[in-house]
Order: C-alpha cells, then sequence, then structure tokens
C-alpha cells in the first residue's frame, strides 16, 4: 500500500527518504509501475523514483491519468498537460472546449481539473465546477457532455463494467455512456459526495452535508441493490470529507485516509475494516 501525505510518502509505513517533505496529490499505477504527483512534478517508481518531468511554474497538479503511451496531468486553472519528452504540454485542444468560459467555481476562483478516467480511447475529465469533459481519441479532441456545466462533480470514476460514476455536491449518479445520467441518494445522511470508487461486486461513496462537514461516512452499495448503506466508521463519524484520491479501490478491497493521519482497509468489500496506520502527516492519497 502507497500512502500519499501532506509531508512525503509511505509505502506501507515506511517512509520514501526522496519525498520527505512533499505534499503528494495523487498515485496511480501504470502497468507494473507507481506515479506519484507532488504540487509541481510527477515521478515514477519501478526500481527506483524517477523524476518524469516538472510542470510549468505556477501550475499545480490534481490528477495523474495513463491513456496508453501517454501520461496526462489535470491541473490547476482546468488544464490538462500531456508528458512529451521530459517536459509537460498544456494540451491545446482542452484548453480550447467551447464551453470553458462556463466553468467556474462557487468561491469565484478558477477551476480546476479534480478527477479523470478512462477507457481504452474514451477519456472523461471532471471539472471543478464545469461537468464532465469527453475525448473518443485518447485526448485528441475533447467535448462537453451533456451533464449540465452547474453539476458540481468531485469525482468521476468507471466500473469494471464500464459504467460511469460521479459523486458529487448534488450526490450519486450512474451513466451507461456520459451521455444520460441517473442520480440516485437513497440511504445517504447526506447529498454531498467527495469520492466515489466501485470494487467487483460494490459501489463505495464518502458523504456528508458539505464542504466544512464534521460528519462523514463511507457507504456501499451493492451492485444489486436498491440503496446505500453505512459501512465505515458504524458508530460515530469521520471528521473531514475524504477527497477523491484518498479513496480506492482493487478487486475486493478497499482503502481510505483521513486528514487526521490515519488509513482503513477492507479486505472483504466493506464487511470488516482495519485500521493500518495512524499518527500520519494529513493522508491526500492511497494506492493499493
Amino acid at each position: 500500500m502507497w500512502i500519499g501525505t501532506d509531508e512525503g510518502l509511505y509505502h506501507d509505513q515506511t517512509i520514501e527518504p526522496v519525498f520527505e517533505t512533499a505534499s503528494i496529490k495523487h498515485l496511480a499505477r501504470h502497468g507494473e509501475a507507481v506515479l506519484a504527483a507532488t504540487d509541481s512534478e510527477v515521478w515514477r517508481y519501478a526500481d527506483g523514483w524517477h523524476r518524469l518531468g516538472t510542470l510549468p511554474e505556477g501550475i499545480r497538479a490534481r490528477w495523474i491519468l495513463p491513456v496508453g503511451e501517454n501520461l496526462y496531468v489535470g491541473t490547476s486553472g482546468a488544464h490538462v498537460y500531456r508528458l512529451v519528452g521530459d517536459a509537460f504540454v498544456r494540451d491545446d485542444a482542452f484548453a480550447h472546449v467551447p464551453t470553458r468560459d462556463e466553468w467556474h467555481t462557487p468561491w469565484g476562483g478558477p477551476p480546476s481539473i479534480w478527477s479523470a478516467c478512462t477507457s481504452d480511447e474514451d477519456v472523461w475529465v471532471n471539472v471543478h465546477v464545469g461537468g464532465i469533459v469527453h475525448s473518443a481519441d485518447a485526448g485528441s479532441h475533447w467535448e462537453q457532455t451533456k451533464l449540465p456545466i452547474k453539476t458540481d462533480v468531485h469525482q468521476v470514476s468507471r466500473t469494471c463494467e464500464g459504467d460511469l460514476l460521479i459523486a458529487s455536491a448534488q450526490g450519486y449518479a450512474r451513466s451507461a455512456d456520459g451521455s444520460d445520467w441517473s442520480f440516485d441518494n437513497v440511504g445517504l445522511h447526506g447529498h454531498y459526495l467527495r469520492a466515489v470508487t466501485s470494487t467487483t461486486s460494490a459501489i463505495f461513496v464518502t458523504a456528508s452535508h458539505g464542504p466544512r462537514s464534521d460528519e462523514v461516512a463511507v457507504y456501499r452499495r451493492a451492485k444489486d441493490a436498491g440503496e446505500f448503506e453505512r459501512t465505515a466508521p458504524l458508530d460515530q463519524w469521520l471528521g473531514d470529507n475524504i477527497d477523491a484520491p484518498a479513496l480506492a479501490s482493487n478487486d475486493e478491497t478497499i482503502v481510505f485516509g483521513t486528514r487526521d493521519g490515519r488509513v482503513f482497509t477492507s479486505a472483504n468489500d466493506g464487511d470488516d475494516w482495519s485500521l493500518v496506520a495512524c499518527d500520519l502527516p494529513p493522508v491526500r492519497s492511497v494506492l493499493i
């Protein structure tokens, strides 16, 4: 397990010396390799850490997405950068999506890329706030999807069956193709969702009442069930929202990290949970 925090990257509970003071924004797999994004750099681990490239000054990484042989990084300012050689180059096609002027944030600041997912050459990118942008040709061309731009999406994810999922301020929604979305929040105590992921048999979301809520929980919904059920914790609340990079899944295993430095994991689709790390700096990203 890899754990990215505000003050370093941990492999299980051992800190990686090259990242002792770095804030780790996102972790991803690329084949057998591990990718890690700090605010301004992207690194790759195979037989050791190797820096792939540095983003331009003032641009902050939010998400890493390998697409075939390409590596994309979603950034602040709602841009996508692509690795070319050892440099990250801004994707001009994404920069000129016609609806860009309609993207915004509730507080008036610039929008940002919060998440992305892929299936073959299809790529979906979540703009905060600007709905979902889609490419059908591995990033050569982009277009706004039919999901309303005002939908405050925090993550877009994909199931193993190919359906798309979103976690948003309006709740959970699912779509077969990214065109028509069905919202369904039955069972949730709050509809403000910051993260969504799936295993082979269930959907998991993190839910609360809002961006500064101190009543946060992880919910599970079996793929053949009609509503969400609370799975962690059962008898109390998590004190802060869990952002998309801090919730991850693999087959039947789920892991999430908290801002108070704890990491929890379940190896049986959320039936039982174990505390596997504590007293860490605030956890921002996890990877199984």
